[in-house]
């Protein structure tokens, strides 16, 4: 099976083209106020200045939060703000294909993320291709339903096996229309890969980004890491298939609001947004 490799006359767009990409929030980043008050805490994090938030099919499963998928749109909606896109686990995208897509209209969104696979299918190429054709076809059927579907990585699923990432294997077995991926930046690089040339050889199959900067020991804020994210959003320009920043941390050295607000002021300033 030939390697998978970018198809730079396709994948890269002209040097003059330029288009702000949108900044959305993971809300595990501030999971504690989102336990407490979903609704005032999407405001504030919208007054900092996000132009949307990623959410989940079904409510999240944080004690207290009983908000339905409709009642969280209108939320996010009455604010200005848009979903970015909506994270599915594979027992509810086989078992209840057709709420998912009907959450995913009342969200507003074309576009749907699986979040994780378990570690222990990540052991050789060949497990990995299978995975890859299970997802390839599961987004067949996204794709018919009139959505696309993405695979957020981890960094065990972007280890090298029998010479390309277990992420890039995914890819070679899929039709660009069926699976596509939500980089996460900070596991990209904790795998021990470059997440600029990882993105780079994606090309259009890089749909979203989860922004998220720290060391080999613990996660920061944007900027205060060790990842270069003006190569990354110097590539995401190029490539030109990025549909949205999506930031998320998980480890602070500020209060998680503050946090969120400085990693947002990073990107601007980078990007110019």
């Amino acid at each position: 099976m030939a390697l998978f490799q970018p198809n730079l006359d396709t994948l890269l767009r002209p040097a003059h083209f330029h288009e702000m990409i949108p900044i959305a929030f993971q809300p595990f980043s501030v999971h504690e106020a989102f336990r407490k008050d979903f609704a005032g805490t999407v405001k504030e994090v919208a007054k900092i200045g996000y132009d949307g938030i990623e959410l989940a099919c079904t409510p999240f499963d944080w004690k207290g939060d009983t908000l339905s998928v409709k009642e969280r749109q209108k939320i996010v909606s009455d604010l200005g703000m848009k979903v970015s896109c909506m994270h599915a686990k594979w027992e509810e995208l086989d078992r209840t294909f057709d709420r998912v897509v009907e959450d995913a209209a009342t969200f507003q969104t074309v576009d749907v993320v699986i979040p994780w696979r378990p570690p222990e299918i990540f052991t050789s190429a060949e497990k990995i291709i299978e995975l890859g054709e299970l997802l390839g076809a599961m987004g067949a059927k996204l794709h018919k339903a009139g959505l696309h579907f993405s695979y957020h990585n981890h960094n065990y699923d972007y280890k090298v096996w029998d010479g390309l990432p277990g992420v890039e294997w995914m890819m070679q077995v899929t039709a660009p229309q069926n699976l596509s991926v939500e980089v996460d930046t900070y596991w990209v690089y904790h795998s021990g890969n470059d997440p600029v040339k990882a993105i780079s050889r994606l090309g259009t199959r890089a749909r979203f980004l989860h922004l998220k900067d720290g060391s080999m020991t613990k996660q920061t804020e944007l900027g205060s890491g060790d990842i270069d994210f003006r190569g990354i959003f110097d590539v995401c320009e190029k490539v030109g298939s990025v549909k949205w920043y999506i930031v998320e941390q998980e480890q602070f050295n500020f209060a998680p609001m503050e946090s969120m607000r400085l990693n947002l002021e990073y990107i601007k300033r980078l990007t110019g947004a």
